[in-house]
């Protein structure tokens, strides 16, 4: 009998302590949130650089530093600033011809300048100016929004309210109301993908494509549901 009793009452603690865990563990909404803002690229960042090969280093070096002034200067002509370009790499490199009756050694040396262009509209004009002034090299057109942490301010703003609509039209179809937040993710994404258009150029410019960007974020919600 006593067993039995014994039996009885731990079988009826563990389901009022089942039940008391229920009670305490709150119903909850997870939902995600994504927000998109249009941008208008504002600055551009460009290689440009000049080869030249020669059979003496010191002449090779001494043509390649002319021409890379020349094409800094041309550059400059166009409104953008020196401080505005810095050496990325510099390089000297010796190599042989084995196919000739004469094993001869050139010097192959290499320069190129990092060039910040704040004027989208004059980008063109930037990379014919480098052309013309003596670059043989260009590499890394990247096309770039100069106040983007503002712009995903927008788009997470917009992440946010997609998300409560969301969790706000889940909760009416199941006729519960969700109360506050539990818990904010912020998941992947910001990246820039880019809408082109051609940029109009004057015939001694080089054609660009540009136009705008497209920014998002995405943001996981928890609710607590009321």
């Amino acid at each position: 009998m006593t067993n039995r009793w014994g039996k009885s009452m731990l079988v009826f603690l563990g389901v009022l302590g089942a039940t008391y865990v229920e009670a305490q563990t709150p119903r909850t909404l997870e939902v995600y949130g994504e927000g998109q803002i249009e941008v208008v690229p504002d600055m551009a960042h460009v290689q440009v650089g000049v080869t030249t090969v020669g059979e003496h280093v010191e002449k090779a070096s001494a043509e390649n530093a002319r021409a890379v002034e020349a094409v800094l200067s041309a550059v400059e002509a166009t409104g953008v600033e020196r401080t505005d370009m810095a050496t990325s790499n510099f390089s000297i490199g010796m190599e042989r011809n084995y196919r000739e009756e004469k094993d001869r050694a050139v010097y192959r040396v290499n320069n190129m300048v990092d060039i910040t262009v704040h004027d989208l509209s004059i980008i063109g004009q930037v990379l014919g100016a480098a052309m013309s002034g003596g670059a043989n090299e260009v590499r890394g057109l990247r096309l770039e929004v100069a106040q983007k942490r503002a712009a995903m301010v927008r788009a997470r703003a917009l992440a946010a309210e997609d998300a409560r609509q969301k969790a706000e039209h889940l909760a009416s179809l199941h006729g519960v109301e969700i109360g506050p937040v539990l818990s904010i993710t912020e998941g992947g994404g910001g990246g820039p993908a880019p809408l082109l258009k051609t940029m109009a150029m004057d015939a001694r410019s080089v054609p660009i494509s540009a136009g705008s960007q497209r920014l998002s974020a995405t943001i996981r919600v928890v609710y607590q549901l009321k």
